[in-house]
């Protein structure tokens, strides 16, 4: 089995601490050597000393700030002064309190409660034993990561809406990877011609690309993003499953007949992957004039202006409520398609097999496999 420390990325921190408590310092800095990290000190700089030009530059080159708050240097200005810039400059600061004052446990970190520890009361702090004994085990219980690289705050701003289409797809991606970044992962449900999971996994720079777009070439990085679009819903997919409504019986496609076929073909790649997993899809014979995906019960995104390329005017909704009322009359018109979806099946014929058909039949109606067309 692998050490833990293997596991971790060897994040680059600047220690601070006063000159008295330089025995402990160095014993912090070996212990934290040890353990997988990097951690940098004393290079050249005077512990203590005056807050210089070269402490501003180790403290903006570090992925996190470590302050030793100790008898010694807990009411110093300079203590005061370098956690005021690592905050102006974004990086993450730890306090390593080896004071003995009491403090407020508040999930797996705690607050000092003494007011004249002054802007170090609210930052995340470990109480840490005067001799260092339980260092390694106070960082064990810290989620580096997401001290580096915390989840985007959730907007308190309940609808937000996207212009155009790439911008649409920026903010989709954006959200429902914050979700993840929560661990939230939420059952995807998606109204539209061919879903999200028909979109090409491969590099921008793929010819499946030029296929894909057929007479209109996006650029690269909106490209990118749709790829994005894809990774990350399929991650909440693959989690807690995805209900789909689609229409592969669209004529007249901006994007042509090679687009369109494209994108069936990758459509039917991604009900063959998941055919077994958490996946529903009902096929829908009227004509899509909106496109909705929801993620979880966290937010709905819905379109209802189609341009080539894509949706504008995007209404990106927030209110828990309102998704919630979404959700249900999404369940409900999706009952209602796979009712009339089993009255075509053909015996012995399940709900996936019956897409999987009906998509099939739209690549033979435009030949998709003839020649021209094999990529």
């Amino acid at each position: 089995m692998e050490d833990e420390s293997t596991l971790m990325h060897p994040y680059r921190m600047f220690l601070s601490y006063a000159r008295l408590d330089y025995e402990i310092a160095k014993n912090l800095v070996h212990q934290l050597s040890d353990f997988g990290l990097v951690v940098q000190w004393d290079s050249g700089i005077n512990a203590g000393a005056p807050f210089s030009e070269e402490i501003k530059g180790f403290i903006s080159h570090a992925h996190i700030f470590i302050v030793l708050i100790s008898e010694n240097s807990k009411n110093r200005l300079w203590v005061h002064q370098e956690i005021g810039y690592a905050s102006a400059k974004n990086i993450p600061t730890l306090i390593v309190d080896i004071s003995g004052r009491p403090t407020t446990k508040t999930n797996n970190s705690e607050t000092n409660e003494e007011n004249d520890l002054g802007m170090v009361k609210n930052l995340q702090t470990i109480k840490v034993e005067k001799d260092l004994s339980n260092l390694i085990e106070k960082f064990r219980g810290i989620d580096l990561n997401t001290l580096v690289n915390p989840p985007p705050s959730r907007p308190t701003k309940l609808f937000e809406i996207a212009q155009w289409p790439e911008q649409r797809t920026e903010l989709l991606v954006k959200y429902a990877k914050r979700e993840l970044q929560f661990r939230n992962f939420g059952k995807i449900r998606q109204k539209a011609t061919f879903s999200s999971f028909h979109l090409p996994a491969v590099e921008s720079g793929d010819n499946l690309w030029n296929k894909f777009d057929g007479k209109n070439i996006r650029s690269k990085y909106y490209r990118y993003n749709l790829s994005q679009e894809r990774k990350v819903l399929e991650e909440h997919a693959q989690a807690e499953g995805a209900r789909l409504i689609i229409d592969p019986s669209i004529k007249d496609h901006y994007a042509g007949d090679t687009g369109v076929c494209t994108r069936l073909k990758g459509l039917l790649e991604f009900i063959e992957n998941y055919k077994d997993s958490n996946l529903e899809i009902v096929v829908s014979k009227k004509p899509q004039t909106s496109n909705v995906t929801l993620v979880g019960d966290f937010f709905c995104a819905e379109s209802h202006s189609a341009t080539l390329g894509g949706y504008q005017h995007t209404i990106f909704n927030f209110h828990a409520p309102s998704v919630l009322m979404r959700i249900k009359q999404f369940d409900e018109e999706f009952k209602r398609l796979l009712e009339l979806n089993k009255s075509e099946h053909e015996d012995g014929m399940n709900q996936i097999k019956y897409v999987i058909k009906v998509v099939e039949d739209r690549i033979n109606e435009l030949k998709c496999n003839s020649e021209k067309d094999v990529a």
